[in-house]
């Protein structure tokens, strides 16, 4: 009988583990803070699961994850500062934010990863190049539309995030698919 692998299982449930401590805690005691102290230690363990290379990252969860990271500890450390003004500012603009964090790690993944925004092994650069444009063109028009878009939680933040997702699962199953196809040999090669 084969032996059950659960490791990539385990792996995935830790990269979607801050999303979704954030979102349970939210749901269920209706306290943002809470919530989002919740998300930065799961965050945290993910980030550190990244660090030491146990976890290989999905990019547009990678950009999720550092927000939570970052955003409740910046906003509770502005208002700890007396900076009470500019932390509110910043709560107000937190959902926005989200995209940003992802456009702002799509760009330094484009610019560092050779496989680019996608974390995905491509064909060659100019297809690396094509999957970054999309992704960083998708991620950014996010961000302005959840920015100038605040009438409706679910138009704002779970639309624009779904076909973020949507288009990465696309671009990541095309790049798959143009590995494994045979490539034709060059004009005046011999047939072998």
């Amino acid at each position: 009988m084969a032996e059950l692998n659960f490791r990539p299982i385990l792996h995935k449930a830790l990269e979607y583990a801050p999303s979704a401590a954030f979102l349970a805690t939210f749901l269920l005691s209706d306290d943002l803070r809470i919530a989002g102290w919740s998300g930065a230690a799961c965050a945290f363990l993910t980030c550190f699961g990244y660090a030491r290379r146990a976890v290989s990252p999905h990019s547009l969860f990678l950009g999720i994850n550092l927000y939570l990271l970052m955003i409740t500890p910046v906003i509770e450390g502005l208002y700890a500062a007396n900076f009470a003004t500019l932390a509110s500012t910043l709560s107000a603009f937190a959902r926005p934010l989200v995209f940003l964090s992802i456009f702002l790690t799509g760009s330094v993944l484009s610019m560092r990863a050779p496989s680019g925004f996608l974390l995905v092994l491509q064909v060659d650069d100019g297809a690396v190049k094509r999957t970054n444009a999309l992704l960083l063109i998708a991620s950014g028009m996010a961000a302005v539309w959840a920015l100038v878009y605040n009438h409706n939680t679910a138009l704002q933040l779970a639309v624009p995030m779904t076909l973020l997702f949507a288009l990465h699962r696309t671009l990541k199953s095309r790049s798959r698919q143009q590995l494994t196809e045979p490539r034709p040999a060059p004009q005046g090669t011999p047939p072998k």
